[in-house]
Formats: structure tokens, sequence, C-alpha cells
């Protein structure tokens, strides 16, 4: 995994990112991926950040049988967390996707089947009977493309994280999820790279077609990738070790803050006058500094981390 790994961290982008900017990632950093979606741009000068945080730490390539770790920060006290991803998770991570062919599955497509049963409602919420057809939906569409039979043990493994899945998005306990959100999170199990993801959902998230998307969009969009993240995380710490529980509550109470801490950073640099913001400005942000500010944004490009082993 690790091979594949590395190949896929220095070799899978198309553009060049500067020596200063490397220097400040690190040499065994995740690098970010300026495609030609995301174009590359020197980077001029530093990020904006809100005073008093830490500097938020690249990703690194982990050893054979180490956690992939990343810090998450957030406005809080502790000023934010330590999220750490088991390589049995990952394993289990990519059994599931690979096994199931989801990996290979197109992400807008995917969107479509969670979100078809909630088009005529307001708000776009998913009962568990919904979200276990949105998943038949899925399943069905991506079992077509494999060449033998899913074991019983896959799709078991399958059933449990799905599951897992719906917990963790259903924040209020009410036995429902919001359908845009969780289609958010689930491009992260999709094929694809991080920029045709990211075009994908603005799109979906523009509601009104104005191609603008609003600092409360971009905290959704955020939030509910970490929210994939954290639910298949190992352990969850604040960034002075203390533990915080590593249960749903304690996940999602993470991925909010960072997700608020992350918009934050975007508007707080970007400023708009709308209070709104297109695909490009977060594209020309994230290149001249914001990768800085939120490298675990590169785990959306799956087999940066979780590829065939």
């Amino acid at each position: 995994m690790l091979c594949s790994l590395i190949h896929c961290l220095y070799q899978d982008f198309l553009g060049v990112v500067d020596e200063e900017a490397a220097a400040a990632v690190g040499n065994q950093a995740v690098h970010y991926d300026p495609d030609p979606v995301v174009p590359a741009a020197p980077l001029s000068q530093p990020p904006q950040q809100q005073p008093a945080q830490p500097e938020p730490s690249p990703l690194r390539v982990p050893p054979p049988n180490a956690p992939l770790k990343f810090h998450l920060l957030t406005h809080d006290e502790h000023r934010g967390y330590l999220i750490a991803i088991g390589a049995d998770q990952i394993d289990l991570l990519n059994r599931i996707v690979t096994g199931t062919g989801l990996h290979s599955a197109d992400a807008s497509t995917i969107c479509k089947f969670i979100t078809v049963d909630a088009k005529s409602r307001r708000p776009t919420n998913l009962t568990r009977k919904s979200f276990k057809s949105a998943m038949q939906r899925i399943f069905a569409h991506t079992f077509k493309t494999l060449s033998t039979a899913v074991p019983s043990s896959t799709q078991m493994e399958l059933s449990e994280f799905t599951d897992r899945i719906f917990i963790s998005f259903d924040r209020e306990k009410q036995q429902k999820v919001n359908a845009i959100e969780l289609a958010c999170g689930f491009t992260v199990l999709c094929s694809g790279r991080k920029s045709d993801k990211l075009e994908h959902l603005f799109e979906m998230l523009d509601q009104d077609n104005d191609s603008l998307v609003s600092r409360g969009d971009i905290t959704k969009f955020l939030q509910s990738f970490l929210t994939v993240l954290t639910c298949v995380s190992s352990s969850l710490s604040y960034l002075d070790g203390t533990p915080c529980g590593n249960d749903s509550k304690a996940a999602s109470k993470a991925a909010m803050a960072g997700a608020e801490w992350a918009a934050s950073q975007v508007f707080h640099t970007l400023k708009p006058r709308r209070d709104k913001i297109c695909f490009d400005d977060f594209a020309d942000w994230y290149t001249k500094g914001g990768y800085q500010n939120i490298p675990w944004l590169e785990l959306l490009d799956l087999k940066k981390w979780c590829s065939h082993r």
C-alpha cells in the first residue's frame, strides 16, 4: 500500500510546487494537487490566519502498519484535534470500496442515487428506510462493474459500515439524515480527483443557480467530508494529547468545529463582497496557501491514502 501511496503522493499531480511552499509543507508531506481545474500558482505571501492559532501540520506518509494522522484546527480553547486513521481501518475501507466497486464509481452518479428520494422534500432528509433504499441503488449499480460476486464477508462489512455512516450523519438522533450532506460526504468513497469532486460539490450546493455558495454551504460540505473521515478514524484526541472520547457525539463535534474553522479561513482571506464565493475563488485560495491551512482536504482523493493494497 505504501508504494502505491507514495507513488500517488509524488507522481499524481500535474503542477509543480515551488521550493518555498514545498519546504513549508515538508519533504514527507502529502502534496496538494494543482490539477487543471485548480491551477497551480506561486505562493507569493503566507495565508492569513485568525490570531492565536497553531500552525496546521502537513499530512505525513505513515510507515508500515502506522496510522494516518492529521491535525484538525478549531476555534475552541483546546485549539483543535489530532485524528488518527489506523492501518486496520484503512485496510477495511479499502476492502469495502474495492470489493464493492465503489472506488470506480463516478461521484456525481452516486450523489444522484442518494438525493433522488429527497428532491421533493424540504428539508431534504432521508429516513433510515430511504437511506437503505439509496444504499441499495448505489451498490446495485457498482456491483454490476465487478467480474466476480461480492463475498459474504465483504457484504457484512459493507452493512456495518453503512450503518455507521447513518449514525454519524444522524447528529440529532432523530433517525434521519440530510441527503445533501450525506451525498457530499459519500463522494470521498468514489473515484475522481479532488478538484473534480470539489467542482461537482459546488454545483450541488448552488441551490439558486448563481454559481455561488455561502459560508454555510462551505461549512456544510467540509463538515460532511470530515464526518466520513472521523467515522473511519481509530482515535480522536485534543491537540495536547488529552482524550476527548471517540463516540459519534465527540466525532460530530470535532467535524463541525473543524469545518467552521476552515470556512472562516476561506472567507477571512477572500473577504467576498456578497459573502458568497464561486468554485474558482475557493480553488485560488487553496492553491495560494489554503492547502497549508487544511491539508486534510487532500484525502478527498481516495487513491492518495486508500488505494489498492
